[in-house]
Order: structure tokens, then sequence, then C-alpha cells
């Protein structure tokens, strides 16, 4: 086993508690505990993309042989903030809570987390995969963040259905542009 694939486990189990965490909410949806929202099933499903797509993007750092223990805690980052995202999403234990009203409340702290997901992705690329300062993957999270920072100054729900419709459009085109292809060997 690769030093890389030792690490890969770890963050691997983090990414799967977070999937966990958006799938019990599902599951609670579904058992009628909570009561769905459109609003926020789009984030949802957008944390599920990122979540898969950040594990995908990951693998590209496998050609890296040597680690250091600081390496290590910035390519765990962006998978715990995922969780964190994830479970912020839910409430604890709130039966059968509107899950709208819920994401409304809870905006601020979300989009705070989203905006530090961005700047994680940021540092990773630069600092563990060698990518530019300012290169195209930056525009995408400079745009995201943008985006986030007006869906946390605001409640107005047609704001978030743009901000959301906009990210879901912009994390499909960075998937399709970044991320859709993966080799064995570079």
């Amino acid at each position: 086993m690769t030093t890389f694939e030792f690490l890969l486990v770890t963050v691997s189990i983090v990414i799967g508690i977070a999937i966990a965490e958006l799938l019990a909410g599902v599951v609670r949806v579904l058992r009628g505990e909570l009561q769905a929202g459109p609003l926020h099933s789009v984030w949802v499903l957008i944390i599920l993309l990122l979540q898969f797509e950040v594990l995908w993007a990951q693998w590209e750092l496998r050609v890296r042989s040597d680690w250091t223990f600081p390496e290590f805690i910035l390519f765990a980052l962006t998978p715990l903030i995922l969780f964190v995202a994830s479970a912020i999403l839910f409430p604890a234990q709130d039966a059968g809570r509107d899950l709208d009203a819920h994401y409304f409340a809870r905006n601020r702290p979300f989009f705070s987390v989203m905006v530090t997901l961005l700047l994680a992705a940021s540092l990773e690329d630069w600092i563990l995969m060698g990518e530019p300062v300012g290169g195209g993957q930056d525009l995408f999270r400079a745009v995201a963040a943008a985006l986030f920072v007006v869906a946390a100054s605001t409640r107005t729900r047609w704001v978030h259905w743009c901000v959301g419709l906009a990210f879901l459009a912009e994390l499909s085109l960075f998937i399709l542009s970044f991320a859709f292809g993966v080799s064995e060997a570079r």
C-alpha cells in the first residue's frame, strides 16, 4: 500500500460519513419525519455532487510519494468541511420540520462553510497539486464565492433559487471541464 492509498482511506471514510449524513436526512424525509423542500433538495444534490467530485479530484495526488503531516491536514480539509456542510443541511431532531425553513434559518453558517470549502480547495490545488494561482479552477471558485456571499446575505427565496441553480450549472461545467477523465498514470 502506498502512502497516498493509506491517506485516501482516511479521507474516503470522512466522505463516506458525510454521504451517510445526507442519505440519513433523505431517509428521514421518506419516512415523513421531515418535510422536503425543493430549494433544500437542490443543495442536498449539490453537496452530494461535491463530495463525489472532491474524492474524484483527489485521485490526481496519487503520484505524490512524499507527504508531510500539514499536507495530509490540507488533503483532509475539504472532505471535513463537506461533512460540516452536510450536517448543517438537516436539523438534528426536529420531526416534521420544513427543510426549506431550516435551510433559511441556517443560510449564513451554511454559506460561510461553503466559502471556506472553496478556499480549502484552492489551497489544496496551489500547495498539493502545484496549480498556478489564478488558473481556470480559481475563476470558477471566485464566481462561486460571490454567489455564496450573496446567499449568506439574504433570505430572499428567488435569490437563493438563482444562486442554487447557477451554482449547480457552474458545478456541472466544472466537473465536465476539470474532473471528467481519470487515468492510471500521468
